[in-house]
């Protein structure tokens, strides 16, 4: 067990997750905004405001840890051994009330995926430590090789639609408006995003970011909300297909699953036929 904790910790300096004291408390994230800010902020958020609660939390574009040097959704290297996804809670991080919607969570992609999330056994060369221990909602995006931490900050952070939401950036999703395709779908209001902010925007190539013969999933849990990183209150994207808006996900979309499906089809496959 000794080597894991030792590889946990080279992991995190792989994934630049430098550790400085701050004075609220939280530990410093390299890369993140003030913590005390993000902490505030996520304390502050509502649902009145549209946009989602992780968008706040201070990172690349709001929510994800940046290792170098990795590619996204289509690498599969980045994608977990059989879809065999171990993990590891810290308990004393969290209630009782909070360790059960993480489990719920956890159970929900047992039933619904071809993926088998489980405990983490000491013979585990890579897993997720779910942890309460920095400012933010967030994940790195896929499997980084060793521990690697996705961190919700409570209370807020506790909710079933942002657990989905960064677990699926641990299993391998990007954002859905990241897609090299998006344009086509989406007018992006430049006017009103916050200048720090705009590079949240950016598109990644079909061979980083893909959606793997499937269309545009404007109901992807995985989607911003049209008022993401506004600093007017007015929209910062609007979609070109009428009768769509652009709210809030909490739940998975049809698409998000079918998604799944087919990127882990392969690695699935083999852990039947085990």
């Amino acid at each position: 067990m000794t080597f894991k904790i030792l590889l946990a910790f080279f992991c995190s300096l792989q994934l630049i997750l430098k550790v400085q004291a701050v004075p609220s408390g939280k530990s410093l994230v390299f890369g993140q905004e003030d913590p005390d800010l993000v902490e505030k902020e996520i304390n502050e958020w509502d649902d009145s405001q549209g946009d989602n609660v992780w968008e706040h939390s201070g990172l690349d574009e709001g929510d994800i840890i940046r290792p170098v040097g990795r590619n996204g959704l289509r690498s599969k290297s980045a994608r977990w051994p059989l879809g065999v996804i171990p993990y590891r809670v810290s308990s004393d991080h969290f209630t009782e009330k909070e360790l059960k919607k993480i489990q719920m969570v956890i159970d929900e992609y047992n039933t619904k995926t071809c993926l088998e999330l489980r405990p983490m056994i000491d013979s585990d060369e890579n897993w997720i430590d779910i942890v309460n221990s920095y400012a933010g909602c967030w994940s790195s995006v896929g499997m980084q090789g060793g521990g690697q931490i996705l961190n919700l900050q409570t209370p807020m952070c506790i909710r079933n639609g942002t657990i989905r939401h960064e677990m699926l950036h641990a299993i391998g999703f990007e954002h859905q408006q990241s897609s090299s395709n998006r344009d086509k779908f989406l007018k992006i209001n430049w006017e009103n995003i916050n200048d720090n902010k705009k590079h949240n925007f950016i598109k990644y190539p079909e061979s980083r970011v893909g959606n793997f013969g499937l269309e545009y999933d404007y109901s992807s849990i995985m989607h911003y909300s049209g008022m993401a990183f506004t600093k007017n209150g007015r929209p910062t994207m609007e979609p070109r297909k009428t009768g769509v808006t652009l709210i809030r996900k909490n739940d998975f979309s049809e698409g998000d699953l079918k998604k799944l499906g087919v990127m882990y089809k392969e690695e699935c496959d083999k852990r039947i036929k085990t």
